[in-house]
């Protein structure tokens, strides 16, 4: 598979690299996804849209037997479930989190609203003067204490996130969790153009790595496909 997809058997999940998604190897990856009978695809939603691109333009059916497609780490804009459902053909879920661990919110099986799991960590969100807000359908930052971390607990961790509490604070699927709207972040789907014309997510390019240790500040700046200048603060 020229390394487009290796097994990882200790979490039971096949991984497909996202990097090289040019026609090509999105019709193998297609391909695979149908032939393993892949039932959840967890993914980028900048990813699942370059797929159904690629579907829409050559106007072919996938196959697939999906049950379900999980986005997640960028926002999902207006438009974008809908596609992504009538093109991969599964319930399209998106969920909130973030790798300090202090907060988790997800779709359920009946509603769009973001079911904040009280048991993970306490959310709140607070308005530009810190203080916090009660009343729903006003926009704040979330702050969010962690329960899961026994060695650096997050305390208020303000994440530089932003959403509102729903006014209807019921949901079908009986979960008694607080429930929000739309969740906009700091990953906002922008993407890089590779050499090939492929599309990489930005998202990928985070500072979870030892080579970013002695940098304070990084941009990324492309005007070229294929071509891209990384400026740093030491």
């Amino acid at each position: 598979n020229g390394g487009l997809w290796e097994y990882d058997y200790k979490h039971r999940c096949l991984v497909f690299d996202t990097y090289h998604l040019t026609d090509e190897n999105i019709s193998l990856i297609l391909d695979k996804i149908v032939s393993e009978h892949i039932e959840y695809l967890h993914t980028y939603p900048s990813s699942a849209l370059i797929l159904c691109d690629y579907i829409e333009r050559n106007q072919i059916e996938f196959k697939g037997s999906l049950r379900a497609i999980l986005v997640t780490s960028e926002n999902l804009y207006e438009g974008q479930k809908e596609k992504i459902e009538k093109y991969l053909r599964a319930r399209c879920f998106t969920f909130y989190g973030h790798s300090e661990c202090s907060a988790i919110a997800g779709w359920c099986e009946y509603s769009d609203k973001y079911h904040v799991q009280s048991e993970y960590g306490y959310l709140e969100l607070i308005d530009e003067n810190g203080d916090v807000i009660k009343e729903p359908d006003r926009t704040g930052e979330i702050v969010c204490t962690g329960f899961d971390n026994e060695v650096m607990p997050f305390i208020r961790y303000k994440t530089g996130d932003y959403s509102s509490y729903s006014h209807d604070q019921t949901c079908k699927c009986g979960r008694h969790y607080i429930l929000l709207n739309q969740i906009s972040g700091r990953w906002t789907q922008e993407l890089f153009i590779g050499i090939q014309g492929n599309k990489i997510s930005m998202t990928a390019m985070n500072m979870h790595s030892d080579i970013f240790k002695n940098v304070m500040n990084y941009q990324f700046v492309q005007n070229d496909p294929g071509i891209c200048i990384l400026k740093i603060v030491k």
